[in-house]
């Protein structure tokens, strides 16, 4: 079993390691460390951001209520959640062993470091292994713990979280992004769109000659791509359920949401103008939020935040 966990690590540490070099050698910067930037021209950056923006908002805003917040980023990536907080006047620190990912990070830092010293903010990162944060080890010494996609890759998810909920002040923030997987619905739903819509990767021709192809997607089992240590956890068996379990029970549940049912799998791939990919997306997403309200769907993206009693 220790062997089994060591390799997921290693092999974890290299999936993050070559997902953050390919960005790089693409010289892509996350949209998300420009999210308070707009671009009429861009549909991606429309697209993702309006994705996202409820969720990043009510973050934002809860963590704004507290005065001079102390944010621990876990798993913090390219940082892009630290940056944004610590652009509104927070002190942040983002861990992740991912030794490409900090060193990201760290770039967009220094190129942010202007306006967030001017906005009273602090920003540092460190490559260092989550499960040693020093700063979950102190009682009560931070106002707000960050999992963006990061609680169900941890081993030990129970134990870890009463961690956090000790570092914690009373009142402190605790805020999680949870990929919860996607049902036999939301496929076909994304299947009939990509096959009535313009498509960038494939034409009506194909579509209409791999007909049955289509058909058979639809019915065929997922195969989502889980990360080592996503496999190793157990992540749609066992650890989102226990996020929300162990949250609901500690916290003051402030928000939780759910959202991206079909439209966040072929949105980015569709042809046409600006004005028309703007439409179609406003329409599908107005109707992927509905789906997930009625009950009818259920979101693949699960963000909770919560607040310590």
């Amino acid at each position: 079993m220790k062997n089994d966990l060591i390799n997921a690590l290693d092999g974890e540490r290299l999936f993050f390691d070559e997902i953050n070099s390919f960005r790089e050698n693409l010289n892509e910067i996350p949209l998300e460390f420009d999210y308070d930037h707009e671009d009429e021209n861009s549909f991606k950056r429309y697209a993702q951001k309006t994705m996202i923006k409820e969720s990043i908002d009510k973050l934002i805003s809860e963590v704004s209520k507290i005065k001079n917040p102390k944010v621990i980023d876990v798993c913090c990536g390219p940082g892009w959640i630290s940056s944004l907080l610590a652009l509104r006047g927070a002190s942040c620190h983002g861990y992740d062993f991912s030794s490409v990912a900090v060193k990201n990070a760290k770039i967009m830092r220094n190129k942010n470091l202007k306006s967030i010293k001017s906005a009273n903010g602090k920003l540092e990162f460190t490559e260092l292994d989550v499960q040693k944060i020093p700063e979950l080890k102190s009682k009560e010494s931070l106002d707000a713990v960050i999992g963006w996609s990061a609680f169900h890759h941890l081993d030990g998810i129970e134990s870890y979280l009463d961690n956090v909920y000790n570092s914690l002040s009373s009142g402190g923030l605790i805020a999680t992004k949870d990929d919860i997987g996607s049902e036999k619905l939301n496929r076909i739903i994304s299947w009939f769109f990509q096959f009535i819509l313009p498509i960038k990767t494939v034409t009506y021709k194909e579509k209409f000659f791999n007909f049955f192809t289509y058909i058979k997607k639809i019915f065929e089992k997922e195969h989502e791509m889980h990360t080592p240590m996503e496999e190793y956890v157990g992540k749609h068996s066992d650890a989102v359920g226990l996020i929300q379990d162990v949250i609901e029970r500690d916290y003051k549940v402030v928000f939780n949401k759910s959202h991206g049912a079909f439209v966040q799998y072929f949105i980015l791939d569709l042809k046409g103008s600006l004005l028309f990919k703007k439409i179609i997306f406003k329409i599908l997403w107005n109707l992927d939020n509905a789906l997930i309200s009625l009950g009818i769907c259920k979101g693949n993206l699960r963000v909770i935040i919560g607040k310590k009693h």
